[in-house]
C-alpha cells in the first residue's frame, strides 16, 4: 500500500472519529450549527496537507478548532466595537489573520525530525 494511501485512509478515519465531536465543541463556542460546520470543515482542511507530518494529529485538528474559534470570538467583538451591533468587518479586516492562525496552530503540532 503506498503511503499517500496509508494518510488518507488515516485522515479518513480521524474525520470518522473526531468530527462529530468537533462539531459540537465548537457549536458549544459560538452562536450556530452552521458556523459551528465551518469551522470544523475548515480545520480539517487545513490539518490535511500536513498531515503526514503531525505527531499528534487530534490535537493539532482541535487546536484549529480552538483557534478559529477564538479568531470567529475577536472578529464579532471588533466588529461590535468598531462599527456596532449590526455592523460587519469588511474582507480585509478578516481574511488576512485567516492563515496565519491556522500556520501557527499547525507549526506548533508538526514534528520537527524529517520523516
Amino acid at each position: 500500500m503506498a503511503a499517500t494511501e496509508v494518510v488518507a485512509r488515516s485522515f479518513d478515519a480521524l474525520f470518522r472519529s473526531r468530527h462529530g465531536r468537533m462539531v459540537r465543541l465548537a457549536f458549544v463556542l459560538v452562536d450556530t450549527q452552521e458556523e459551528a460546520e465551518e469551522v470544523v470543515q475548515d480545520a480539517f482542511a487545513a490539518v490535511l496537507p500536513p498531515y503526514g507530518r503531525l505527531d499528534n494529529p487530534e490535537a493539532c485538528l482541535r487546536l484549529c478548532v480552538l483557534t478559529a474559534v477564538a479568531r470567529c470570538c475577536v472578529v464579532e467583538w471588533s466588529s461590535w466595537r468598531c462599527y456596532g451591533p449590526l455592523g460587519s468587518p469588511s474582507a480585509a479586516d478578516v481574511g488576512s489573520t485567516t492563515t496565519i492562525f491556522w500556520d501557527d496552530a499547525i507549526a506548533s503540532t508538526t514534528s520537527t525530525a524529517s520523516p
